[in-house]
């Protein structure tokens, strides 16, 4: 059993690397874009 620490960590470790994935999502959209120009 994970202990309530443990949970939160890794919990904000997943918020933090959804948004890692979300930010490069975007950032590769703009390229897209831009190139299409």
């Amino acid at each position: 059993m994970m202990n309530e620490e443990d949970t939160e960590t890794s919990n904000a470790n997943y918020q933090k690397y959804k948004k890692t994935i979300e930010d490069d999502g975007l950032i590769e959209q703009v390229v897209q874009e831009t190139k299409d120009e």
